[in-house]
């Protein structure tokens, strides 16, 4: 006899049924099969794009200064950050 106490009189072990095994192919099938990305408010700037509300030649121009590092300026910061804090209030 094992020198082990019973636990609330149960001294006989439980025997159990070993699960199956899981079907690996059927788990695989279930996960998506790659990242997603949704862009909320792409279907708008396309529409003002091809309604022609987007102007080519300012775009092009910013992304000249951005490639050139003279966009980013202290007042440009200054007044995107209380346009956004305009919009929050």
């Amino acid at each position: 006899m094992s020198s082990i106490n019973s636990v609330n009189g149960l001294n006989n072990a439980i025997r159990t049924q070993p699960r199956p095994p899981i079907d690996q192919p059927a788990l695989a099938s279930a996960r998506p099969l790659g990242d997603r990305l949704d862009l909320s408010g792409v279907d708008t700037v396309s529409a003002r794009a091809n309604a022609g509300e987007i102007r080519a030649d300012k775009v092009q121009e910013v992304k000249s200064q951005i490639a050139n590092g003279t966009y980013e300026t202290d007042s440009k910061l200054d007044a995107t950050i209380d346009k956004l804090l305009n919009e929050l209030a």
